[in-house]
């Protein structure tokens, strides 16, 4: 599969983020520093915006790294289908916004993670759920968001009858109205659908294909941002607090799920160096 980050390759990265690991600690933020931060806007849980108001573990996340670094976040509308071009063409200094580390888009840009290990899954409404979950997934209709590697993973594990829009709020609108029978993308991302609408959603017990691993990117040759946000998500990760925030950001998500996507079950990853 085209995105696929197989093992090899991640072990490369790991040892590329061990090699380009520095014992000089990263400058601090100068006074009345921002940086611009892609986040996702509609996808509940994760990057939320209503009227001007953020929500979400990757806005909280982003705000959190803000905090530590001492910058100023300005949060940034953000496409799974953009993400990569945003990066490159300098409209936002990262992007965290439920963003799979993959070979080809390593090519592109480069990654601090994971924060979070997630995997492929399934939502159906819930009056549907029980019917759904004795017919063979790879035969239901479904939406996935483009440009993700949902997209990616299902087509790869046969789910032919899956079509791709834009956001994963056209999704939800073909799911609501029977045009579709299941959404797929990360688990995680959906616990968030399920949290925002009680009694509407399940999340089909498949797992599909293999682990996501969730890191923010940042531009290539960007080394010095890279090693400050390495340094914090270290810390992030370290203490615990990413259990925190799935607490605070999935208060339905069951607590025993956690230690499956716990970032501490596999190498950091992070920041290629200079040549």
């Amino acid at each position: 599969m085209k995105n696929r980050m197989t093992r090899a390759a991640l072990a490369l990265t790991f040892l590329l983020a061990a090699c380009g690991t520095t014992t000089t600690t990263p400058p601090p933020a100068a006074p009345g520093e921002h940086l611009t931060i892609g986040v996702h806007a509609d996808v509940p849980g994760w990057g939320k915006s209503v009227g001007g108001a953020w929500s979400g573990y990757d806005y909280a996340l982003a705000r959190w790294l803000g905090q530590d670094l001492g910058f100023t976040v300005r949060p940034y509308d953000t496409l799974s289908l953009n993400r990569e071009t945003l990066i490159k063409e300098g409209t936002v200094d990262a992007v965290i916004a439920t963003y799979s580390a993959t070979d080809a888009r390593a090519k592109e840009v480069d990654f601090v993670g994971p924060y979070l290990i997630a995997k492929q899954a399934l939502l159906v409404r819930k009056t549907d759920a029980a019917a759904l979950a004795k017919v063979k997934p790879q035969n239901l209709t479904g939406c996935v968001q483009e440009g993700s590697t949902s997209q990616d993973q299902l087509d790869h594990y046969g789910y032919a009858s899956f079509s791709a829009s834009a956001t994963l709020t056209e999704c939800l609108d073909q799911l609501d109205t029977g045009k579709v029978q299941a959404i797929g993308t990360d688990d995680l991302v959906l616990y968030g659908f399920v949290n925002d609408h009680p009694g509407r959603y399940e999340i089909l017990g498949t797992r599909i294909g293999h682990l996501e691993l969730y890191g923010i990117g940042v531009r290539k040759g960007n080394f010095e941002l890279c090693q400050r946000l390495r340094g914090a998500l270290g810390r992030f990760v370290t203490t615990g607090l990413w259990q925190t925030f799935l607490a605070n950001n999935l208060p339905t998500m069951p607590p025993s799920e956690y230690d499956t996507h716990s970032p501490l079950k596999v190498s950091e990853f992070s920041c290629t160096p200079p040549q």
